[in-house]
């Protein structure tokens, strides 16, 4: 297309320019106007708004306010005599207007008055109806005295006069006028559509059929809503096209589902234009309603109608709270987790406040003081307002020495407080997964727990030491409170002891040391020192001092050795006790504890018997008294008792 025109002055509002292929382009001053373009003001343009136009022939048009006008080359065409004229439509019909009324008498010629004037015979010639003389402004702005009357010309010879045909040039007749209105939904629930429709009319509202498919441009407005809430973003221009012998045109806005809770949100459609040529459209009815729309969309998060939506509440308005984290820990170490918010792709949902989630902690096989937490503890995390997932935290698991490998807790998701942000939030992902979270805690427990385990990073063996006891299992103190690992036993009583666990790498054995739990079971064995074992007595003559003992027994039950009564003097001879090494054996109604080691050190054990320094008089060191009875008898010479017939 070709050059036309520039626009030269821009004042007080906006004008467009629309190609015939409908693209629309705002103008500013400097800008080039093409041939066939509409150029018009925008609706909202106040009526000091104008912008002029200097079209190549130097002519200048001036629309005002929300005018348009067809910009062709049929503005160039129109002289008078030697100067170029250009008149605005409303111009051209208020020249016309004028000339029903009596103007002639304030109209004058050149040379004055005619009806003052004499024809060449030299008679007055009375004024013709119709014929009469104005005075118009050139473009330059100065007046220019247009004669019609032609009487009194310098020439002679007769003169043919020539009117051209102007209708079609400068005085073309008033469009019809025409307004297009808009009505549609003014509810609407989230994402459904809204159906609006446009209308030509004409002053009472009847429908007006266009014979030419015509364009009327609507803006969608947000007032509350946000883009991404329907189809279009803020200050869309939506072209509406009235098809030719049609009076209206429907269109549709589609809304957007989604979770979050903006129930009563509005957003506005307002006729801003059109592209017609065939009438003189105008915006909004004849009273200027019916310019606009407002639509509220309704969502589910309204209290008074919850699930208000078409089928209740959807996928769509969701917004699902998920937990995830460790499954397998070692014991000793941290489990980590993290409570995420998602929509029902599991896409990440970011939330505007502060969001508070609650976790419920549970021992399911575990006990407490496995972990930092007791049973039914609830755990408080905070999704930060900007996020979607809460920073991680960590659950601490304790070690310890018991085997209890392969315990078990849970963390589960109880509540979300959302501070009204979602229309629903639902615990565990759209398949009802990831509501809670099961965690095995894994020690160094095996099937032979006298060999450590590699799988903590830390071992924890518990020892194994065998101490001296009373009849009842008792350990026997000294007196600072710590178990003795010697004792004492008159000849022919018996002597106990008890095996106990202590807590892992201790050295110090006594109460505070022992463990709560004395389970599984280890082997004993006697070792002579320089009393003599024996497993059965068959002399009494200080050869045979106690019955030798190998025997596997459970810890914390009372282990006896007996000693062996004779009259041999032989007091304080001494035996050991101790435990086999790598003896211990886990109970059979399962392991107590994850690893053991063996304390090598014996129980040394005097065997006391009465002997004194005055044999004559019977000690009371054992409870029974062996006296040897001194007799005399007869004898041959070299000492050997005569025996008689018996």
């Amino acid at each position: 297309m070709s050059q036309v025109g520039i626009v030269k002055i821009l004042e007080g509002g906006v004008f467009y320019a629309k190609d015939s292929s409908g693209n629309i382009r705002e103008l500013n001053i400097g800008d080039v106007i093409l041939e066939n373009e509409v150029v018009f003001g925008d609706s909202s343009n106040s009526t000091s708004a104008k912008v002029e136009m200097e079209l190549s022939g130097n002519d200048v048009i001036v629309l005002n306010q929300g005018q348009q006008q067809l910009i062709d080359s049929s503005l160039n065409e129109v002289t008078f005599g030697n100067e170029e004229v250009i008149f605005t439509k409303n111009d051209i019909q208020n020249a016309w207007n004028n000339t029903t009324n009596d103007v002639s008498d304030d109209m004058e010629t050149a040379a004055g008055d005619p009806t003052q004037q004499e024809t060449q015979a030299g008679q007055e010639e009375p004024t013709e109806e119709g014929r009469v003389a104005a005075r118009f402004s050139a473009r330059d702005g100065n007046s220019t005295n247009v004669v019609s009357d032609l009487r009194d010309a310098s020439w002679t010879e007769e003169q043919t006069t020539i009117i051209p045909d102007l209708e079609d040039k400068l005085i073309e007749q008033p469009l019809p006028i025409v307004f297009t209105v808009i009505d549609g939904d003014n509810v609407v629930w989230e994402g459904n559509t809204g159906t609006y429709t446009v209308k030509a009319v004409d002053a009472v509202g009847n429908p007006i059929i266009v014979n030419q498919d015509t364009i009327v441009y609507v803006r969608y407005t947000n007032i509350e809503t946000d883009d991404n809430d329907t189809q279009y973003t803020h200050n869309t221009t939506i072209e509406v096209v009235i098809k030719a012998g049609t009076s209206q045109a429907t269109f549709t806005v589609q809304t957007k589902d989604d979770y979050l809770a903006d129930n009563d949100e509005r957003f506005n459609l307002e006729i801003t234009g059109n592209n017609s040529t065939e009438f003189d459209m105008r915006t909004g009815n004849q009273t200027g309603g019916q310019t606009n729309v407002d639509t509220k969309i309704l969502d589910n998060s309204n209290p008074s109608n919850p699930g208000g939506e078409d089928g209740g509440y959807g996928s769509e308005d969701t917004v699902y709270a998920i937990i995830e984290g460790t499954t397998t820990v070692n014991e000793g170490d941290s489990a980590q987790y993290i409570v995420k918010l998602v929509d029902k792709d599991g896409n990440p949902v970011t939330v505007t406040k502060d969001t508070e989630v609650t976790i419920k902690y549970t021992n399911k096989t575990t006990q407490d003081g496995d972990t930092e937490y007791n049973n039914g503890k609830e755990i408080k995390v905070t999704i930060e307002a900007g996020k979607n997932s809460s920073d991680k935290f960590d659950v601490d698991t304790i070690d310890d020495y018991l085997a209890d490998n392969g315990e078990k807790f849970n963390l589960e998701i109880t509540n979300v407080d959302d501070q009204g942000q979602f229309e629903k939030v639902t615990i565990g992902d759209i398949n009802g997964d990831k509501t809670n979270v099961d965690t095995t805690i894994k020690d160094n427990t095996t099937t032979n727990p006298n060999d450590p385990s590699k799988t903590e990073k830390d071992e924890e063996q518990v020892v194994l030491k065998i101490v001296a006891a009373d009849e009842n299992g008792n350990p026997i103190k000294d007196a600072n409170g710590d178990y003795l690992t010697v004792n004492e036993v008159p000849e022919g009583d018996n002597a106990y002891y008890v095996v106990l666990a202590f807590e892992p790498n201790t050295t110090k054995f006594n109460d505070n040391t022992k463990l709560d739990i004395q389970s599984g079971t280890v082997e004993v064995k006697t070792f002579d020192k320089d009393a003599n074992g024996t497993t059965t007595q068959t002399k009494e003559d200080g050869t045979q001092d106690y019955v030798s003992k190998t025997q596997k027994v459970e810890l914390g039950k009372v282990i006896s050795v007996e000693t062996l009564d004779d009259w041999k003097a032989d007091n304080g001879e001494q035996y050991e006790i101790k435990i086999t090494d790598k003896s211990y054996e886990h109970p059979t109604t399962g392991a107590v504890y994850e690893n053991v080691v063996t304390d090598k050190d014996p129980v040394t054990t005097t065997i006391k018997d009465n002997t004194t320094t005055n044999p004559n008089d019977p000690s009371k060191t054992e409870k029974d008294e062996e006296q040897v009875v001194l007799k005399i008898v007869a004898a041959d010479e070299n000492g050997n008792p005569i025996k008689d017939a018996n």
